[in-house]
């Protein structure tokens, strides 16, 4: 949960933590869980494409 800055901040920590070297997938898990505002979603994805390509730029 949490706000879309919070997601954020959150995704771009994963995204730096675990993706050196490839082969990391940032994910919800298998599914979109009900409650979860779907502005969360679109952040996540959002931080997905900004920072998840090769060779990484955070």
């Amino acid at each position: 949960y949490g706000s879309p800055e919070q997601v954020a901040e959150e995704a771009r920590r994963c995204v730096r933590d675990a993706a050196a070297g490839g082969g990391y997938f940032l994910t919800t898990s298998n599914c979109i869980y009900r409650g979860i505002p779907p502005i969360n979603s679109i952040t996540l994805s959002r931080v997905g494409k900004k920072y998840g390509r090769y060779p990484m730029n955070l």
